[in-house]
């Protein structure tokens, strides 16, 4: 649920005050000498270097939104959602980072004029959910019992959950549509795509939290040995 905070913020264009808060950041790591000060400064830092460079990236792949390629590619997405699931999974597998990928997802739907349908923008963003387990399964090679049921528990629970989403990815992006429309957003707004995201999330997590036994029960058995 928390990682969800991401997308609401750049969909609420913070990314504009992203060098006021680097350079607030900044000053407080540079001309303090207070510890506490000074990881205050740490935190602005990291917090605003997040949104420049997602703001960066995206910068530079919104021009993708309305070259004939991409118009292409979104379309045969629209028609093969199963493609655009696949696209996201892998994408933010090999960025490792689902909010880099939601964020830019975010920039160039907002950026595409009409040429990337939200169903499209849907099934990527459920593929993200997909391809970020990729992060905690590689976190925990080597590591300890705990550490791989742990991943394995979060692979779980994003795979089931987007596959569940998938199958009602029509109806599940009208609702999505309708609420953008009676929160007065415009069809291509960054918000919008905050909107599927954190919907997802939610009701995934809700629903999830009455099987924590027996998810708990599944990666015991398929990972064994003494924790």
């Amino acid at each position: 649920i928390g990682t969800t905070v991401t997308s609401v913020l750049i969909g609420l264009k913070i990314k504009d005050y992203a060098l006021p808060i680097i350079a607030a950041g900044s000053f407080l790591i540079f001309f303090f000498q207070n510890k506490k000060y000074k990881n205050i400064g740490g935190v602005l830092l990291g917090f605003g270097l997040l949104f420049f460079g997602l703001d960066v990236m995206g910068s530079k792949l919104k021009v993708l939104a309305n070259t004939v390629e991409f118009v292409k590619m979104i379309e045969s997405v629209a028609d093969a959602p199963i493609i655009g699931l696949a696209l996201g999974a892998v994408s933010t597998a090999l960025i490792q980072s689902s909010s880099a990928t939601i964020g830019i997802l975010q920039t160039i739907y907002s950026e595409a004029e009409g040429n990337f349908p939200l169903i499209s923008a849907v099934a990527i963003l459920f593929g993200n959910n997909i391809g970020t387990t990729v992060t905690a399964v590689l976190a925990s090679i080597g590591g300890s019992v705990a550490a791989k049921r742990t991943a394995l528990a979060h692979v779980l629970f994003n795979v089931i959950g987007s596959v569940f989403f998938f199958i009602f990815l029509i109806p599940y992006t009208n609702l999505i549509s309708k609420i953008a429309t009676l929160s007065g957003l415009e069809q291509y707004d960054a918000l919008v795509i905050s909107y599927a995201h954190v919907g997802f999330n939610l009701i995934n997590t809700f629903v999830m939290f009455f099987f924590i036994k027996q998810l708990v029960w599944v990666v015991t058995v398929l990972i064994k040995g003494d924790d």
